[in-house]
């Protein structure tokens, strides 16, 4: 992305102003001596070494670094000046280092900046200056606050240009930052302090934390690429057993497209979005356990061939359920097959008893069944799919969630169109072929 909404520009040139004017204020309090100018070039040195292995994480394309220990350590040992000077020339080379586009070298510059002047200040203000941390009881304080405003600071700034850039709200972005790194945020504030009380005693005891700062990188690199690589290898998965008719090929890529224009027209949370996008992209995971001569027999099911296939949802559940990283989501798959009037499986549940998630799921995956062509029956046009699912809307259902399917289709110039009548044969519940419920 090379270029952003103007409130998002105007927001960064802000915060850049902001850094800016603290970064001049600040030099009459510098008070460089050598071993103070020495200390500055190391510690923006370690910054800027540090940020330029920082670690992706893979849902919001976000990122971590260990420069935080660093950054929290000078806020400790030196103060509010020296900090603003540390953070924004080790954050400053990294970004020109790595060739970030201006936008993203601007505001995290700017942004760690300005909160890590507030942190120190914050520390410095409470604890005194050359205060040891836990010596005293305003130290021990002090350092709770340092963290306190540092994790509010960051998450705040960051989740208003993310709502800035990419139009989500402000709480959902904040929420999801503070909650996929705080773990991570706290280990650092840890270090960082470790750093901070070694330091005076020898500057050359702090090697003995590099160590364990690249363990902690490491092991969190570790975990973010396991989801990453987890989620891609059920996704594959999901192909594959997509991927075994040529006729259902794509079919839960299509079924999470439709989710996710349905959920939107609900307004629904971006990670209640997220959420069910995800379960509807591996909601026929469970076909992994259904043979393919009973997944597609060109006749009708038998009563126990119909009694195991109704078991993939529950496979497809436990599959899922196994990785807690998608426990969320077991439930929805689990239930996508129930019905709006309590006629469906495995539970029989109806109504609002069924999760929402589900409910979703369960309009798109018919949709995308009917308009798509199996071998034993020819694709619906949009307008007969539009009336099934409107002549079934209440009974097989959600009307909530039909009618914002039909809204969603509307905006796309898709309407219900004259020929729009439901099928004799879908409301006697044979339609397809093999199961009297819409679905793939």
């Amino acid at each position: 992305m090379r270029s952003l909404p103007r409130v998002a520009q105007a927001y960064i040139i802000a915060l850049t102003i902001c850094a800016g004017v603290l970064g001049a204020i600040s030099i009459p309090f510098l008070s460089l001596t050598w071993s103070r100018l020495v200390a500055l070039l190391f510690f923006s040195s370690l910054i800027a070494l540090a940020d330029i292995f920082p670690i992706i994480l893979p849902r919001e394309q976000s990122e971590v670094a260990v420069s935080t220990a660093v950054k929290v350590a000078a806020a400790i040992l030196y103060g509010p000046a020296f900090t603003i000077w540390a953070t924004l020339l080790g954050t400053a080379a990294s970004e020109i280092i790595l060739r970030r586009v201006w936008f993203k070298a601007a505001f995290n510059v700017a942004q760690l900046t300005i909160t890590f002047a507030a942190a120190s200040f914050i520390y410095q203000v409470v604890a005194g200056q050359n205060a040891v941390p836990f010596a005293t009881w305003n130290g021990t304080l002090a350092l709770l606050l340092l963290a306190a405003v540092y994790l509010a600071a960051n998450s705040t700034l960051l989740a208003l240009i993310i709502s800035f850039a990419y139009g989500a709200p402000v709480l959902f972005a904040w929420r999801s930052n503070v909650g996929q790194v705080f773990l991570y945020d706290m280990a650092m504030i840890s270090l960082g302090v470790v750093v901070a009380i070694l330091w005076p005693y020898s500057a050359v005891s702090v090697v003995l934390v590099i160590l364990p700062l690249w363990v902690v990188r490491h092991v969190y690199q570790i975990m973010t690429d396991l989801e990453s690589q987890t989620r891609k290898a059920l996704v594959a998965l999901a192909d594959v057993i997509d991927a075994r008719d040529p006729s259902t090929y794509h079919h839960s890529l299509g079924v999470a497209t439709y989710v996710e224009k349905i959920a939107r027209q609900m307004g629904l949370e971006p990670d209640q979005v997220e959420l069910i996008v995800s379960a509807a992209r591996l909601h026929d995971l469970g076909k992994v356990g259904i043979n393919n001569d009973m997944l597609y027999k060109p006749g009708r099911l038998s009563k126990e061939e119909r009694e195991r296939f109704q078991l993939h949802s529950e496979i497809g559940a436990g599959v899922v359920g196994s990785f807690p990283l998608f426990t969320q989501g077991k439930d929805l798959i689990l239930y996508h097959q129930e019905h709006y009037d309590g006629g469906g499986y495995p539970r029989g549940l109806k109504g609002e008893e069924i999760p929402l998630g589900s409910r979703v799921i369960a309009v798109a995956d018919a949709y995308e069944a009917m308009t798509s062509s199996r071998p034993y029956r020819q694709a619906m046009t949009p307008q007969q799919a539009i009336a099934e699912l409107k002549a079934n809307s209440g009974t097989q259902f959600d009307p909530l969630v039909v009618e914002a399917m039909l809204l969603a289709l509307a905006k796309e110039g898709i309407s219900p169109g004259p020929a729009a009548q439901p099928s004799r044969q879908l409301e006697l519940g044979v339609a397809l072929h093999r199961k009297p419920e819409l679905q793939a």
